[in-house]
């Protein structure tokens, strides 16, 4: 850059900004962006207008597009175990974070927060299974709200991160020829010289 400053960063975003400003995410990319932290939240259409959250899923998989396109690394914010949330709306995320296939996963259980229209929600329906302040936490570790099952959306917190086979051998391959581009030669003759001596 003509101001001499090259350090790579990342960012937050939305996915519809992505969606509707991808010259900019050109921009970005070109000034050193690496990566996006995104909140898809769910990957179910209801569940997205249901928390307000301004964005459809169809606007989800084409940021993630726009993303690879542009070599930018996506950082994943979902969540599971919102109030109203089906096993089946559940598993609409387990799908559409199979098919983003992040390169980091940022999964949380949906926590009731004070000052929230949800913790309003949760509250008025007695949904809250808050006792402390540390389960305010968003780590999936423990139960928020009444009416979901835990051992379920534990399941599938870990099915969203499963790759799918041909995505980790794509993964797997891209990671290798990056650390044989950076291998020195000086590198590869102390590794050769260690295998055939050692």
């Amino acid at each position: 850059m003509a101001e001499g400053l090259d350090m790579p960063f990342f960012c937050q975003s939305r996915a519809d900004i992505l969606v509707r400003h991808e010259d900019m995410v050109a921009r970005m990319a070109k000034a050193g962006l690496r990566g996006y932290f995104i909140g898809f939240e769910s990957g179910n259409d209801r569940v997205l207008k249901f928390i307000r959250k301004g964005t459809t899923v169809q606007q989800n998989v084409e940021a993630a597009r726009i993303c690879r396109k542009y070599g930018i690394k996506i950082w994943a914010n979902y969540m599971m175990g919102l109030p109203t949330e089906t096993e089946e709306e559940v598993m609409d995320t387990v799908r559409l974070m199979r098919e983003i296939d992040p390169d980091y996963y940022s999964p949380a259980f949906f926590t009731p927060h004070p000052g929230t229209d949800l913790y309003d929600y949760a509250v008025q329906h007695d949904l809250s299974r808050i006792t402390d302040y540390d389960s305010y936490r968003r780590n999936p570790t423990e139960p928020k709200i009444k009416g979901q099952d835990y051992e379920f959306l534990k399941w599938a917190m870990s099915e969203s991160q499963r790759r799918k086979p041909v995505n980790a051998l794509s993964r797997w391959t891209r990671h290798q020829w990056k650390r044989a581009r950076r291998a020195t030669p000086a590198k590869v003759l102390r590794k050769l010289r260690a295998a055939t001596t050692g």
